[in-house]
């Protein structure tokens, strides 16, 4: 009795489903594949959602906007400012990571010049241990990536 879903991951919502129990949703204009292509296709056990959500909900809500925020602030209270990274770990834990997207959020002033090299300002890596049986967030780990320009 599986279902298939088609989800944006732009705007965070399902735009279709396909499912036996389910009637085709007239008001979404997506046209399901007869096969999944096998080479990009994970199976992901069906509460592995949940965490995920629970990481993504509590990572914006620390991200402040403000309206007189500067314009590289407000991008980054965007979930599409980011690339979100998920590893499954063998031990009922779920990493879920938040890494700046360069282009989508360009980082704010001219870069310094340190021996000879141009360096922006060091971006922020967010990641969350949730335990999938409890959903709860076990820990948030905050790295710092440094940023190059060619």
């Amino acid at each position: 009795m599986g279902a298939t879903y088609a989800v944006d991951v732009r705007e965070g919502r399902i735009v279709a489903t396909q499912s036996p129990l389910a009637p085709p949703e007239p008001s979404a204009p997506f046209e399901f594949p007869v096969d999944l292509p096998r080479q990009s296709l994970r199976h992901m056990v069906g509460h592995t959602a949940a965490p995920i959500e629970l990481a993504v909900a509590d990572f914006l809500s620390r991200q402040v906007q403000t309206p007189s925020a500067p314009a590289g602030e407000r991008c980054r209270s965007r979930l599409e400012s980011y690339v979100v990274t998920v590893v499954p770990e063998p031990d009922g834990v779920m990493l879920v990571r938040f890494d700046v997207d360069d282009e989508a959020c360009p980082p704010p002033g001219p870069p310094e010049l340190v021996e000879g090299r141009k360096i922006l300002p060091p971006a922020f890596v967010t990641t969350y241990a949730v335990d999938l049986r409890t959903l709860r967030i076990l820990g948030i780990n905050l790295t710092t990536r440094q940023r190059l320009v060619e």
